[in-house]
């Protein structure tokens, strides 16, 4: 199979609105400013967008951030934000998932290395998981999103990291500890504040 385009895309979510980030596969953009590469997007190459959001890959509901060399000396990086219909000039949910993304990268490259699959068995195994359980939980997500209740679907989500330290500590991977214990407080902390709103509402 010979692949026309290749982007690097990494997903990310704010309260359970899925905001990506492009991180490679995209060359600078022309423009002195973000606004102005904004507009050259919007006028001169739109196909990105229609690329990434469109079926197959993207939803009505989703955005992505184009992440781009920055204008200004005194900025470390610049970004443009695309949605399924237009260019905002701002959002703050997609400011949020944009410079988590650089940050996590940031610290991946200070603190952590670089795991690729040793043998063709781990590799069928990683395609095997993104085709099923991974791609049907995606698969699960976008139908949420396009027919479900998203604040439902936002507060759940701090369920994820909880259930899957708890299936890596009963499979033996993991051992309990005080840290485990002082995250998974935080985590359920930050879902009950998702979930404010709806309890307050039931009760």
């Amino acid at each position: 199979m010979k692949m026309k385009r290749m982007v690097n895309v990494v997903g990310m979510h704010t309260g359970g609105e899925r905001n990506d980030v492009i991180t490679g596969g995209v060359l600078d953009v022309p423009g002195k400013t973000m606004f102005e590469k904004m507009r050259y997007l919007e006028t001169q190459a739109d196909d990105l967008r229609k690329f990434l959001l469109q079926e197959p890959r993207g939803t009505v509901t989703q955005c992505i951030n184009l992440v781009l060399p920055p204008c200004d000396p005194q900025a470390d990086a610049g970004f443009v934000i695309m949605e399924s219909e237009h260019y905002p000039p701002m959002s703050g949910s997609n400011t949020i998932c944009t410079v988590t993304a650089l940050l996590a990268a940031l610290v991946h490259g200070i603190i952590e290395a670089t795991i690729w699959p040793d043998t063709l068995v781990q590799w069928l195994a990683i395609t095997a998981l993104g085709i099923g359980p991974v791609g049907a939980a995606f698969y699960a997500w976008d139908i949420g999103m396009k027919r479900g209740d998203i604040r439902v679907l936002g507060a759940a989500s701090y369920a994820t990291p909880l259930l899957s330290t708890a299936f890596l500590m009963l499979a033996g991977f993991a051992q309990p500890s005080v840290t485990i214990a002082i995250a998974a407080v935080l985590i359920a902390g930050g879902g009950l504040i998702a979930a404010r709103d709806m309890i307050g509402k039931r009760s």
